[in-house]
């Protein structure tokens, strides 16, 4: 075979395994999943959740978030998930964002409910929420409670005259 023949195979065979990967991907990637519907719950805060995030129910995987769009009549996050079908949530369900670990990637965390006997719908909104928890407001309420304990302290008189004063300011 002469140079080009062979240079024409080789591009072929790129060609050949580009296309199977792009059919792996479309295979296997983060498209609506069959069997599933749609299910929306509404969040003041939606800190770190994106489309694509996991919606997971006693720790596995049932979904995935699918959309989210601001609600200008009351400035509320809906956040549209699809979960496999099949799946049974009644009207008290709970939804709350959630975070794997201190700093880690954020999800959605569904309880089913149950204390009711009325199922979703599909499109249904869930009503009972958790908000995203912001880590620099859990901090500030750290702190704020810290003074506040510390003020608390430094008004009452001690019994060991020298212990509060080192410990509280003049």
């Amino acid at each position: 075979m002469t140079r080009s023949w062979m240079e024409t195979l080789l591009s072929l065979g790129v060609v050949l395994v580009a296309l199977a990967f792009v059919a792996y991907a479309m295979v296997t990637g983060d498209a609506t999943p069959t069997g599933s519907y749609k299910i929306k719950a509404k969040f003041t805060a939606v800190d770190g959740i994106e489309v694509g995030d996991p919606v997971l129910m006693a720790g596995l995987q049932v979904g995935t978030v699918s959309g989210m769009a601001l609600d200008t009549d009351n400035f509320l996050v809906e956040v549209t998930m699809d979960v496999q079908q099949g799946l049974e949530m009644f009207t008290d369900s709970f939804a709350a964002i959630q975070t794997t670990g201190i700093f880690g990637s954020k999800f959605i965390l569904l309880d089913p409910g149950g204390g009711e006997e009325t199922l979703l719908n599909p499109g249904d909104t869930i009503s009972y929420i958790q908000d995203s928890l912001i880590l620099d407001e859990l901090v500030e309420k750290i702190v704020k409670f810290a003074k506040g304990e510390r003020e608390r302290f430094c008004a009452e008189p001690a019994e060991d005259g020298e212990v509060a004063a080192a410990s509280c300011p003049n």
